[in-house]
Order: C-alpha cells, then structure tokens, then sequence
C-alpha cells in the first residue's frame, strides 16, 4: 500500500488536471444551459437531421452553407431517447429541447480538446507544461463560448489540433501507423469545417520545412507510396462521409457562387469528373 505522501506526489498532476476539466465542465454545463439558442443552430441541427435520413446536399445557399457531417453528433442524445423509449419520444418544442441536449456533445469534444492540449504539451515539455496548457485552454473566451453551442467550430478546434499533433508525432516516430493517423484525421477533418481545406497545404509545407531542416534523403518511391496512401485515404473517408453523393459529377454540372471556384471550373474541361462529393 502507498504512503499518502507518496500518492499525492505521484499523482499531482493527474489531480490538479481532473480539477481543470471538472470546473470547465460545470462552466461549461451551465452556460450552455442558460444561453438561449443562438440563430444558425436551428439550422446545424436541421442538416443534421437531413443528414441522417440519407440527404446530405446542402441546399440553400444562405442557411446550409457552413453545415457539415459532423454535426450528427450532436443528434446522439435525441438518438439514444429514442432507442430507450422504442420510438415514442415525441416533441412538440419544435426541436428546442434536442439542440440543448445537443450542445453536451459539443462541450465533451471541447473536454477532448483540452486533454489534448494537455498530452501535447507534456510530451514536448514536461507534465507542468502541459498543466498550463490545458489551464489556458479551458480559461480561453473563444473555446468557452463555442464549447456550448450546436455549431461546427470546436469540432475544427479538435480536428485541427489532432491533426497537427499526429503530423508531428509521424515526423519523430516514422511508422506506418501514424502515417495513417495523421491521413485519417486530415481526411475526417474534411467533415467537420471547410476552412480545414488548407490542411491540405499547411501539412505539406511543414513536412518540406521539417526535412528540408534536418537534411533527409528524398526517397522518390516511398514518397509515392505514402501520397497514394493520403490520397485513397481521403477519397475513402470523404466519400463515405457523404455518403458518396454526387462523387464524379462533371465539372460542368457544377453552380458555384464563389468568383474563384468560377475561374478554376472555367480552368478545367467541363466534361471533367469530380471525384468528391
């Protein structure tokens, strides 16, 4: 049996961490639960609803143009009453009880997000470190605010970092298995924000600054092979993602609002299939 001096020492951190999520938690559980429900939630969770009866094409250009996949996650609690009420849930609040009950995902991934923090920093710098990492992030204004909302930006929040945090966990352990990691969480973060596109350029230019720094043979066939891994990794997920709706439709068949995506289709032959929903 431990000594309780011997306990408390080895544990420290563990506790002082567990304290930090407990307080963002309750924080977070009565701020979500005295916010009124803001004016694009209603539409988070009405394309989450679509979404799960098989229609995941975003339809009007003013309310569906920021909603993702992932936002199905914040249906898992209306999911779960009606599995143990076999169906009968029936509401008459116009979804207003789902969005609040919704909004406890949202603040779970938030929680998520901060151990995160936590992990990452501790392993560049030390359990302390990491300590305060996690406290600055459970203080931060911006992560408070969106922790308790049916929106998409704390899951960006997470996927950005857990992106990020696996590319640079396959820049020092060179495996397979977080070369694929990494290329899954880039490709889930796809469904999540569509600002997380840059990914896709952000993550390339840090590997070319990485081994570009530390004077690394290029070798031309694992390089391919790799690539080929990343992108059938991400036809895959985000394919699947959207259910393969509208994959290889012509370039042309396409109405974009976007000046740029206008010029880039006028770019490209029409007759050119797109390979992504």
């Amino acid at each position: 049996m431990q000594e309780p001096a011997s306990f408390w020492t080895k544990h420290f951190s563990t506790i002082l961490l567990g304290l930090i999520i407990i307080f963002y938690s309750i924080n977070g559980i009565n701020y979500l639960r005295h916010q009124s429900i803001t004016a694009d939630e209603g539409s988070f969770m009405n394309y989450a609803i679509r979404f799960v009866k098989g229609q995941p094409a975003r339809v009007s250009p003013l309310t569906d143009n920021s909603k993702m996949p992932i936002t199905v996650l914040n249906l898992v609690p209306r999911a779960m009453q009606e599995v143990f009420t076999k169906g009968s849930a029936q509401k008459t609040d116009w979804g207003f009880s789902d969005t609040m009950q919704g909004r406890y995902i949202t603040l779970g991934m938030s929680v998520i997000t901060i151990l995160l923090v936590f992990t990452w920093s501790k392993q560049l710098y030390g359990k302390w470190a990491g300590l305060f990492s996690a406290f600055l992030m459970s203080f931060c204004p911006n992560n408070l605010a969106n922790a308790g909302l049916v929106t998409t930006d704390s899951y960006a929040v997470l996927f950005l970092l857990l992106s990020m945090y696996l590319l640079w966990k396959f820049c020092r352990i060179r495996t397979t298995t977080y070369f694929i990691l990494f290329s899954c969480a880039v490709a889930a973060s796809q469904l999540v924000k569509q600002s997380l596109f840059h990914l896709y350029v952000l993550t390339p230019l840090c590997m070319l600054v990485y081994f570009s720094f530390y004077k690394e043979k290029f070798r031309v066939g694992l390089f391919a092979r790799r690539l080929l891994l990343f992108i059938a990794i991400s036809f895959m997920i985000i394919n699947l993602g959207y259910y393969f709706s509208g994959s290889f439709t012509r370039l042309g068949d396409y109405h974009f609002m976007s000046n740029l995506f206008q010029a880039v289709q006028q770019a490209f032959p029409s007759s050119l299939p797109v390979p992504l929903p």
